[in-house]
């Protein structure tokens, strides 16, 4: 698919729902936005790209997240997979929910957001997380991770 101008693909309404999804090359359910190719290839639209004042500056004029997403009821393992990282990974995208949810052995982070806005984390279970060869944040997996189960702690429920 060849974009027409240089804008982000924006979707509304996305629904994810019922699944099971098993040893992925990279992760489970996805939500990415994509901004067309640069000189080094594909290029993922985010938040710092809109902003006007600085590194420091949250309210992004230009930023056009996915809305209105609802990620529920999935079963997502990655426990089969060498190099299978995230089971959810939702960025540049506003208003969701994430419930219900049941992630087995990911590679990085169970659940993560990243240019998210207004989202609600609640009822998933997330266990058997690990450092996984080829994982993209192998490198920072330990720090990620506190980062994610202290984000997590408050609605999650864990397994050792």
């Amino acid at each position: 698919m060849e974009p027409k101008t240089a804008e982000p693909t924006v979707f509304r309404d996305i629904t994810i729902a019922n699944n099971v999804i098993n040893n992925n090359s990279f992760g489970g359910i996805i939500v990415k936005q994509w901004k067309g190719d640069d000189t080094v290839g594909v290029h993922w639209a985010s938040r710092e790209e809109g902003k006007n004042n600085g590194a420091n500056n949250y309210a992004c004029d230009n930023w056009n997240p996915h809305k209105n997403i609802a990620i529920r009821d999935n079963y997502l393992s990655q426990e089969n997979s060498d190099y299978a990282c995230n089971t959810i990974y939702l960025t540049s995208g506003q208003d969701a929910v994430v419930e219900g949810n049941v992630s087995k052995a990911a590679g990085t982070c169970g659940i993560e957001m990243y240019y998210a806005d207004h989202v609600v984390v609640q009822n998933n279970e997330v266990y058997e997380t690990r450092v996984k060869a080829g994982g993209a944040d192998s490198k920072e997996k330990s720090a990620r991770m506190q980062r994610c189960f202290a984000e997590q702690l408050q609605t999650e429920a864990f397994r050792p």
